[in-house]
């Protein structure tokens, strides 16, 4: 405490992850998880880093991607040991067409570990979408409001409402078996206390079983980097702290957590779940305690020697174009990477 400057109520968080992290932490040097990206997005948000493009601009590449990243998938199969978790991110994975969502669904493997997709982006979420993600052994979706403000969710680029999130996560909820994550960001645009205090309030009235409370960051390649050469700390720990309150007296423990970079008050993002609906990927992913084969544009595949005392990783290029013309060298770098092992 007294060498490392940590508060005491950030060093009990730690511990509050470590707890409930027992029974899932895995580092036996045997275990991949598989990841799979579709960098295209309806909008994009003032936010974003990354790479994810808005579909209306990149729609003539959808068919290429989606061929080239089946290929890679297939490719990478006998890649992976003991699969602890799959996870399909983006972008927003569902801003495809059903049809070419199910092909990429096809060809991925899936032996009933945990399945998550970030559905993420309510103006694309469908029922035939949802009972597509369900038939293909998906356990696990991402609905994200990331405010309840409707002022707010313009501001950043979301050009959907409040109204559209909650029917769409009814939408899951009543119909499915899906277990479900919202994310909220602390220190939006123009975002009051209160504005943060009534999401959070709002986002636990739901029940989902997942709660992931992220702090605003400055990254490269987002708008708002552009705009902004840092952020405010102004209420924003008391937004942190009231989630962690609010979470924690409604059933919710912190499972895992990360720090970046230019955050808002120097703070952190942290998932809360309800006993035993931790996210294993977020797990083994955060930890890296895991390898992580991964597919698509701008995902980076993770090899772990030694127990973990090397991690070495291989980078796809970020430029979707780039992506699909340079497949054949990818799969033969990520096969090069994983035969060292």
């Amino acid at each position: 405490l007294n060498t490392m400057k940590v508060s005491k109520d950030k060093t009990d968080l730690v511990k509050k992850i470590l707890t409930a992290q027992k029974g899932i932490y895995n580092n036996s040097g045997n275990n991949t998880d598989f990841f799979v990206g579709i960098p295209f997005c309806p909008t994009r948000c003032r936010y974003c880093s990354f790479i994810s493009t808005d579909i209306r601009a990149t729609k003539a590449l959808i068919p290429e991607y989606v061929d080239a990243l089946q290929k890679e998938i297939k490719s990478s199969v006998h890649l992976i040991k003991n699969l602890r978790s799959i996870y399909i991110g983006g972008g927003t994975p569902v801003a495809l067409s059903t049809l070419d969502l199910q092909k990429i669904l096809k060809a991925i493997p899936n032996n009933g570990v945990e399945f998550t997709v970030e559905a993420g982006r309510p103006d694309c979420i469908d029922k035939d979408k949802l009972q597509l993600l369900s038939d293909y052994g998906v356990t696990r979706i991402c609905v994200n409001p990331q405010t309840f403000n409707d002022k707010t969710l313009q501001r950043i680029g979301r050009y959907h409402t409040v109204d559209d999130v909650i029917e769409k996560f009814y939408l899951a909820k009543d119909n499915f078996n899906f277990d479900i994550n919202m994310d909220l960001i602390a220190g939006l645009d123009d975002e009051t206390v209160e504005d943060f205090y009534f999401s959070i309030d709002k986002a636990v009235s739901l029940s989902p079983q997942n709660i992931t409370v992220h702090t605003l960051c400055l990254k490269k390649g987002s708008a708002l980097k552009t705009e902004e050469s840092r952020l405010s700390g102004n209420g924003v720990e008391k937004m942190v702290d009231y989630a962690h309150k609010v979470l924690s007296d409604n059933g919710y423990n912190p499972y895992y957590m990360y720090r970046q970079k230019y955050m808002a008050g120097n703070l952190e993002n942290t998932g809360y779940a309800k006993v035993g609906k931790e996210c294993v990927y977020n797990i083994d992913i955060m930890e890296e305690i895991s390898d992580n084969v991964a597919c698509g544009a701008n995902s980076v595949s993770k090899a772990l020697f030694s127990g973990g005392e090397r991690i070495e990783r291989y980078a796809c290029p970020k430029d979707i174009r780039t992506y699909i013309n340079k497949l054949p060298i990818i799969i033969e770098e990520k096969n090069k990477l994983f035969g060292k092992k």
